[in-house]
């Protein structure tokens, strides 16, 4: 089954093997769809004709449904109080902006370039998880990071004739 096949130990049984196989396929192909879908979405929104805001407006609209049922868990609810709902407001707001800005630069400037640049978030996570929380970063990440900044930046100056450009839409 594949490359990696799934141990068969001693004591086990072999119909058992073959339901973890099924179970770790069914896992790969999972991630393997959604994978897909979510390289698909920029193009996708990027064809569609509303504005940035009603994308991600109804974008997160689609979810709702899911977190309601996961809120059905009492196991979920039991962990949910006044604290963790207060601490929660920043990071929604911060994920409502991050939302309409991703869809609104996509609306104004290539899906390439959008991509790219969102694949900076490590960068950004590096200069401020070192001082947040106190982990140490190495020269060999600095330089990782200089790499990809210089990479992503060769890739926008060199789309920047495209017709589909937008500096306005790059800086979101």
């Amino acid at each position: 089954v594949g490359k990696y096949p799934v141990p068969l130990r001693h004591d086990e049984d072999p119909v058992r093997r073959s339901d973890r196989v099924s179970l770790q396929l069914l896992g790969i192909g999972a991630v393997s769809f959604t994978v897909l879908l979510w390289g698909l979405s920029g193009v996708a929104i990027k064809a569609t004709s509303v504005t940035g805001i009603v994308t991600a407006f109804y974008r997160t609209w689609f979810a709702i449904p899911l977190l309601w049922l996961t809120m059905l868990s009492p196991k979920v609810r039991s962990g949910i109080d006044r604290n963790w709902l207060r601490a929660s407001i920043v990071g929604g707001v911060l994920f409502c902006v991050h939302q309409v800005l991703y869809f609104t630069s996509l609306k104004l400037t290539t899906v390439a370039n959008v991509t790219i640049i969102g694949a900076l978030q490590p960068v950004l996570v590096l200069l401020l998880a070192g001082r947040m929380f106190g982990e140490a970063v190495t020269t060999a990440s600095v330089v990782w990071s200089i790499v990809a900044f210089v990479g992503t930046a060769m890739v926008v100056l060199g789309s920047s004739a495209a017709p589909t450009w937008s500096l306005l839409g790059d800086t979101l």
